[in-house]
């Protein structure tokens, strides 16, 4: 039987073909990766800009087995993607912070957004963590009526 069963082991694994994740018991730089073709790739250094090297298929027989731990990541926005967020408007003479949508480019505002837990894919997401992150830091929010 030649099938190619990699969408269906990403799915006993609740993972997306191309969704990042760690290995618990691997490096702690490296993210790892199914493709559609069934490899199961990784890169280093959080940049999928680096070197993507194909890992050993040892490591798939020890995920399907059990042996290792699958670690999943929170979402991150790649090169050019959208991404929502918290801004205070540089036109607005309020200090009120409200949800905008960005383009991850890769920057350090992105990073340290991400970092912080303040990016998110939906607007709906962004605008359910607005009130408490506002609370947090001691500011004003608005978030749009529909």
């Amino acid at each position: 039987m030649k099938k190619n069963l990699i969408l269906e082991i990403c799915k006993m694994l609740d993972l997306k073909v191309g969704e990042e994740f760690k290995i618990e018991e691997y490096d702690d730089d490296k993210r790892f990766f199914f493709t559609d073709d069934g490899d199961l790739n990784f890169y280093y250094n959080d940049a999928k800009s680096n070197l993507i090297v194909v890992a050993q298929p040892t490591i798939i027989a020890e995920i399907v087995c059990g042996r290792v731990e699958i670690v999943k990541l929170p979402w991150r926005p790649h090169y050019g993607e959208h991404f929502w967020t918290f801004t205070n408007p540089c036109c607005s003479k309020t200090n009120r912070w409200e949800c905008r949508i960005l383009t991850w480019n890769g920057e350090v505002n992105d990073f340290a957004r991400y970092k912080s837990g303040w990016v998110f894919k939906t607007r709906k997401e962004a605008e359910a963590a607005l009130p408490k992150v506002a609370k947090e830091m001691g500011v004003k929010f608005y978030i749009e009526k529909k």
